[in-house]
């Protein structure tokens, strides 16, 4: 996914994930591919509020702005009956694969919606909420299983 925004033009990627080592190798790989774009690995734990809002922070503090976002953790838990079901691992599925994706998305949007609009390259213009926003910059959020 990372390496079809940098094909399509995005020089600014921050990537989170749980795991340094994850995030270093993928750097590794995204440099090789694509020089010109600029990468900014950030460990965070999506569950963790202030994780999220800091790594959103410390993006707009690099890039200047963000204009978009992809929000694909999910972990899963073992395949078994609901009656033989841990419910610590379900409360790490909910806590990651919802309550970590809202959390994103909701400091992704306070963000966006504090900055000026930015028109598309075709004119066209995506609105949230009265603000406009394009693929000029990306955050994309690559968590993987813990």
């Amino acid at each position: 996914m990372v390496q079809q925004f940098a094909r399509d033009g995005v020089t600014k990627i921050a990537g989170l994930d749980v795991s340094l080592t994850g995030l270093t190798e993928f750097e590794g790989i995204l440099k090789t591919e694509f020089p010109s774009v600029s990468f900014l690995p950030l460990v965070v734990d999506i569950t963790k509020q202030a994780e999220v809002e800091d790594a959103v922070a410390q993006t707009v503090a690099k890039f200047g702005r963000l204009d978009y976002a992809v929000n694909n953790a999910s972990v899963t838990q073992s395949m078994r009956p609901t009656t033989e079901a841990d419910p610590s691992e379900f409360d790490k599925v909910i806590g990651i694969n919802l309550k970590g994706t809202w959390l994103c998305e909701r400091a992704e949007l306070q963000q966006m919606l504090k900055q000026d609009p930015l028109p598309s390259v075709s004119g066209v213009y995506v609105s949230f909420h009265k603000k406009a926003h394009t693929a000029q910059h990306l955050m994309l959020f690559l968590c993987q299983s813990w």
